[in-house]
């Protein structure tokens, strides 16, 4: 498998993407493809839980609460 920079969700659909067709196409193991979709799975979350972590802050200042 190719390397993948995952930065984005956009990169991790991508990749999930890639992942799905090769099990359909048997060029990639099931176990393999399970781990890939578990990183990605916890990859997501944390890209989400930072970008919410950046609205609140980006809130508070604007808000005056911790100045």
């Amino acid at each position: 498998m190719r390397r993948s920079h995952l930065t984005t969700p956009r990169d991790a659909r991508r990749l999930l993407s890639k992942v799905i067709n090769q099990v359909l196409n048997n060029e990639i193991e099931v176990g393999r493809a399970n781990c890939v979709g578990q990183l990605c799975n916890i990859l997501l979350k944390a890209m989400e839980k930072s970008d919410l972590e950046k609205r609140i802050v980006e809130i508070e200042k604007q808000s005056g609460l911790f100045e």
